[in-house]
């Protein structure tokens, strides 16, 4: 499972982010906040990446929805007082 490393948690973010793999960046979050690790925005642009790379790659098992787990995650950031970078995924998305 994921330990109390952000480092560590990052890079399984990074992997997710990489294979378009959402339905696994979710409980990875949901998994860090729960041992009081703070994601950054960092980690939530992983997350964004994951579901933009899942809803324009090829159909993958889970990977539906990408678009609306997108803009969730990104209310969230707006909660969480973070602002995407100019020039990525989420930016586009809160255009």
């Amino acid at each position: 499972g994921v330990g109390r490393d952000l480092a560590g948690f990052k890079l399984l973010l990074e992997i997710c982010a990489v294979l378009g793999l959402p339905q696994l960046a979710w409980p990875l979050m949901e998994k860090a906040e729960a041992v009081d690790l703070k994601p950054d925005a960092w980690c939530f642009k992983a997350v964004v990446r994951a579901c933009s790379v899942a809803a324009t790659g090829e159909a993958r098992e889970g990977a539906r929805g990408g678009c609306e787990q997108a803009l969730t995650l990104l209310q969230r950031m707006k909660q969480a007082g973070l602002v995407p970078e100019p020039g990525t995924e989420a930016r586009s998305l809160a255009e």
